[in-house]
């Protein structure tokens, strides 16, 4: 049985159904929950995880876009009186997908009323190793995904009740992803379509759209953050540049025009849509094996019938599920990012939502006793996903950081990429270690002021270390072990002759 969305179908759910909707919710948040908590990482990690950390709590400016909504809302959050700062922010992410997962579960029973086939969607989601390996670590994504879900639970609340609430609740939530980061601005053909596509669109007056409009432009305004802050001059920034000094010139966000190169994505401006037309299409060949694979092979023909049986009764529903997804989804193929897999959940999260219809076709299919083998696919993906997602002993970020910092020189210039130099960061700022050492992220200086600043800081007296080796300026000196990363030290000029006799015997 798929449920149709429009009022005439059903006005109010029953009490009953209410209470097994929410258990639904409660059971699928805890399991995935405790899953998480068994793999998530005790403390701070690599990667972007260290600079997200350091911006939630310094209420910094990271990278672009900038994500001011998971900033403020992390930097709330780190006020748990739990002991690392790390693993607070870590947690963050296993809340959200956890929740995620949970209304997914939700959803996928609203659409059904099968309650195994809808368990089964939302743990297939939050076991997902494209889901699992984010909701362990500090980052973004499972933030996202739980904004798009609950907008979409919100929304079919608006379709099949005329909630005018729901609506309301939406459109913020679709502001706040929208703040956070521009590029979910794709999702808003797809909730949009679901919006105006309601039977209830009819009940509503222009004062009521006019509201709309207001709450939208209030939940866009947490983009305000960003000059805000900017003006402040915050202690962690990670938008500017590097000088020859080694002082770090932050980009003035407050200025309009550096405000929109920002949010646009500029500063990744050439992973934007570099491919060929084939290397394109191999692209988006690559995307579907990750929605294979994330969901064991089956899932993908499973959704598919979700898809279709969704269609066939609903297709204004089905068609704005696909809306949501699809624009994300190719703009994402066509971005050249070495980790763009991960960018991925808001796809994997309608998809799960399908896979839920998918799931409940087959079970009306399946004689009752062999019903239960469908928790086969989640607990599939435990079994194969959960020795490569547990983070829980992951201490690698946290002990070389430290070692590294400890063991350099008074006010001593490190060298290091990205995640280095961020887990660097978030020792100095967090726990304040080591505060006179500069730490240079690399992405962040030009080869000419890099090679500068090395030339001018040994000439000085000043030691310079770095943790790579790869594409450093290497004319006049060399590397030269020193514990977990590099020192640099100028070159001993090599004399063309030991001694003055020497020379006229070989040149006579």
């Amino acid at each position: 049985m798929i449920r149709t969305s429009t009022p005439s179908h059903i006005s109010i759910a029953p009490r009953s159904l209410a209470l097994r909707g929410a258990a639904l919710f409660g059971l699928t948040t805890l399991l995935a929950g405790l899953a998480y908590l068994r793999t998530v990482a005790p403390g701070v990690f690599t990667l972007d995880s260290p600079e997200l950390t350091v911006g939630a709590y310094s209420l910094g400016i990271v990278h672009a876009p900038g994500y001011p909504v998971y900033m403020l809302v992390g930097h709330l959050f780190l006020k748990l009186p739990l002991s690392d700062v790390g693993l607070r922010m870590n947690l963050l992410s296993a809340l959200s997908a956890a929740c995620a997962a949970g209304i997914i579960t939700l959803l996928a029973w609203w659409l059904t009323e099968r309650k195994l086939a809808s368990l089964v969607a939302g743990m297939t989601f939050a076991l997902c190793y494209y889901v699992w390996s984010m909701a362990v670590i500090a980052e973004v994504y499972t933030f996202q995904a739980l904004l798009l879900v609950a907008a979409l639970a919100l929304l079919w609340q608006w379709r099949r009740a005329g909630s005018f609430a729901s609506l309301a609740l939406a459109t913020v939530l679709a502001g706040l992803g929208a703040a956070n980061n521009p590029s979910t601005v794709l999702w808003w053909p797809g909730l949009l379509f679901l919006a105006v596509t309601a039977d209830a669109r009819r009940t509503l007056r222009w004062r009521q759209i006019a509201g709309l409009a207001v709450l939208l432009a209030v939940s866009l305004s947490a983009l305000l953050y960003l000059p805000l802050r900017s003006l402040t001059d915050p202690a962690f920034v990670y938008v500017g540049s590097y000088d020859a000094a080694g002082r770090f010139v932050a980009m003035d966000l407050s200025q309009p025009a550096n405000l929109l190169w920002y949010l646009s994505g500029r500063q990744f401006s050439w992973l934007v849509a570099p491919y060929t037309p084939l290397e394109l299409l191999q692209e988006f060949g690559r995307a579907v094996n990750w929605l294979w694979a994330g969901f064991l092979g089956v899932g993908l023909p499973l959704g598919l019938w979700g898809l279709w049986t969704l269609f066939r009764r609903d297709r204004f529903l089905a068609l704005g599920l696909a809306l949501t997804a699809l624009p994300h989804t190719l703009f994402f193929v066509a971005y050249a990012a070495p980790d763009k897999e991960t960018m991925f959940l808001p796809l994997f999260a309608v998809w799960a939502i399908l896979l839920g219809v998918g799931l409940a076709q087959l079970e009306t299919m399946l004689p009752r006793r062999a019903r239960p083998a469908m928790l086969a696919l989640p607990l599939a993906l435990l079994l194969i996903n959960l020795s490569y997602v547990d983070m829980s002993d992951f201490h690698a970020s946290e002990i070389e950081s430290v070692t590294r910092l400890t063991q350099t020189r008074p006010d001593s210039v490190v060298l290091a990429h990205w995640g280095d130099a961020g887990a660097m960061h978030y020792q100095q700022i967090v726990n304040d270690l080591r505060t006179d050492v500069t730490v240079i992220n690399a992405f962040f200086i030009s080869p000419e002021n890099l090679k500068t600043l090395i030339e001018d800081s040994l000439a000085g007296g000043r030691a310079v270390y770095a943790t790579y080796s790869s594409g450093l300026p290497l004319d006049h000196v060399q590397l030269v072990a020193a514990g977990d990363e590099f020192q640099l030290v100028p070159k001993r000029p090599v004399p063309s002759n030991r001694h003055p006799i020497v020379q006229q015997r070989r040149n006579p």
